[in-house]
Parts: C-alpha cells; structure tokens; sequence
C-alpha cells in the first residue's frame, strides 16, 4: 500500500512524465565506478636442484605420474620435434580445441617443427627451473634453455593440470589465466574497463 500511494503521488506532482513524447532533460552527470577483485594467489618455487629435460623421451615419461613427468615429456616432444607426441600428450578437451585451431590457422605439423627448430636451435642445455602452483590440481613449470656458446638463455613455460590420481597433463585450461601470463612479476594489478559511457 505504500508503495502504490508513494508512486501515485509522484504521477500527481509530475515527477514521472511518461504521457508525453518531450525529450527529458538532464542534469550534469555524475561519475560513478564499480571495482569488482579478482585475487589469484600462486607459490612459486625454485627446483634445489634444476631436473634436466633430455631430447628422447623414456618410456616411463609417456604416462606421466608427476608434474615434473609431464613436464619433461613435453618439452621432450618439442625438443625432439615430435609433433604427435607433443599433441598426445594434452588433455583431451584441450587436444580437441588444438587440433581445430591449429586447422583454421593452417599450422600442421610441419609449421610446429619448425617453429620448435627456430626457437631451440640455439640452446644445448634444457633444464626444469621453477614450479608455479596455483591451485591443487593446476601448475606451471618453467624450463630455461642456456648454450655453451653464448649467454643467451630462454625460458618456456608449460600449463598442467592434475586429471587423476597421479596423473598429469598439459592443459589449455590456465590459456586465460591472467597468472599464466604475469607470475613473474609478483604483486601485478591488471585493469580492464568493462564498459564506460
């Protein structure tokens, strides 16, 4: 009941002109934001000892029971320039998706090789270097590629993700992750304007 008497009082007085077709008027405007946070927290640690990441994958590296298993058989695969190894090893979802943009795009297997051969010709010595925990069933590791030669170093990142017990896999899952793309740099704030008049 007060609610209807509140509003018939404002159709009396005017207030709410709606059985016109005049342009209403406004006043100066006023600014106003919403700030919604989104907080991820990750660990990052150092390897004591950097695992080494051998050109040939073993065979007990094929169903990798650890993260750093399935690490090794993925750089292994990119080393060794193994295009359907490397493309197995990926959870299914994520294989599925891969396998459609990479046919949109027209990247076979042969523009991965050589992609791979560009980016690792350069380097000898590959080696597992930091782990990124971000959740209980989702990583990253790092791998630093160095020479003997020069004092170039690179350093790739691959996602995982934990699908069994005991069982881990690339994943395209952490693709838009803003901490897949930003954990070395600790403490980042990223900014997106949703939308603004």
């Amino acid at each position: 009941m007060i609610r209807i008497f509140l509003f018939s009082c404002l159709l009396g007085m005017g207030v709410l002109n709606i059985a016109t077709a005049e342009e209403p008027q406004l006043g100066e405007p006023q600014q106003g934001t919403v700030t919604e946070k989104h907080l991820y927290r990750y660990t990052i640690r150092d390897y004591s000892t950097p695992i080494a990441v051998p050109l040939e994958v073993s065979q007990r590296y094929t169903k990798p029971n650890s993260v750093e298993q399935a690490a090794i058989s993925y750089f292994s695969a990119m080393l060794k320039g193994d295009y359907g190894l490397w493309l197995s090893l990926w959870d299914e979802e994520s294989r599925v998706k891969m396998i459609q943009n990479h046919h949109k795009r027209n990247q076979d297997a042969g523009f991965w090789m050589k992609w791979w051969d560009r980016g690792f010709s350069d380097f000898d010595t590959f080696y597992l270097t930091k782990r990124v925990d971000i959740a209980e069933d989702l990583f990253i590791v790092e791998m630093t590629a160095s020479s003997t030669i020069h004092s170039r170093i690179l350093m790739v990142d691959v996602p995982l993700k934990k699908v069994a017990p005991e069982r881990y896999l690339p994943t395209q899952e952490l693709a838009t992750s803003p901490v897949f793309y930003n954990w070395r740099k600790k403490d980042t704030v990223l900014e997106k304007v949703v939308y603004s008049p």
